[in-house]
């Protein structure tokens, strides 16, 4: 029952860009910012630099995990996808001993992980290593001490 549920949010979020569960995050402003730099004379070549500031929310489980949140969320990640395919195996074979534990693991870690992944405190700027933001100051800086 869970499993077509799932697949159907994931096909809906993910690959067809619908916002089915962006309601349980909180509502923060965007700002977008366009700048242009001309230069001084013709310029010989032409520069087009983005970036995106996607996560304005904290990330306090990643924080505190740093390198060692992979161990954490591999794990789960491993387990849901291995779950999937026993759901379907479970027609042809007796897989309960396996699927049963993998599913009270793999359901307590995503609790865990949703609960302590983001909060609701809006980080001040995008220091969240998410955003090319970072590229902007540096470049700014930058190009301001050579000109």
């Amino acid at each position: 029952m869970l499993s077509p549920l799932g697949l159907s949010i994931f096909v809906l979020q993910q690959c067809l860009h619908y916002e089915v569960v962006d309601f349980l995050f909180p509502k923060a402003r965007e700002l977008h910012i366009v700048a242009e730099i001309l230069p001084r004379e013709a310029p010989k070549k032409r520069i087009l630099l983005s970036a995106h500031y996607d996560s304005p929310y904290e990330f306090p489980l990643l924080s505190k995990l740093r390198m060692k949140s992979p161990l954490f969320i591999l794990p789960t990640v491993a387990i849901v996808v291995i779950t999937g395919p026993l759901g379907l195996l479970r027609y042809f074979y007796d897989v309960d001993a396996i699927q049963k534990p993998m599913l009270v693991v793999g359901a307590s870690l995503l609790f865990i992980i949703a609960a302590l992944l983001r909060s609701n405190k809006v980080s001040p700027s995008s220091n969240d290593d998410l955003a090319g933001v970072g590229l902007y100051l540096k470049l700014g800086g930058t190009s301001a001490r050579t000109d």
